[in-house]
């Protein structure tokens, strides 16, 4: 898979690392439109850490399974 250019995020990425070092657990929950870079985003800022990602896709109408869950 080609690497795509990872630009103008450095906003968010300021605010996960913000929050990645607080003190306590933490749960981000990251949402959005589809094709705007939530995966690529999350990817460039667990990329040298010790965190982990789970990503859920729904598929289909109303659909709420978990097929496509993915760990890394």
């Amino acid at each position: 898979m080609k690497s795509r250019k990872f630009v103008n995020r450095e906003h968010e990425l300021e605010t996960l690392n913000r929050l990645y070092g607080d003190d306590g657990f933490k749960l981000i929950l990251v949402i959005g439109r589809r094709r705007i870079g939530k995966s690529r985003l999350v990817q460039e800022f667990i990329k040298d850490k010790d965190a982990i990602a789970v990503q859920f896709e729904k598929r289909g109408f109303g659909s709420t399974t978990s097929e496509n869950l993915t760990l890394r």
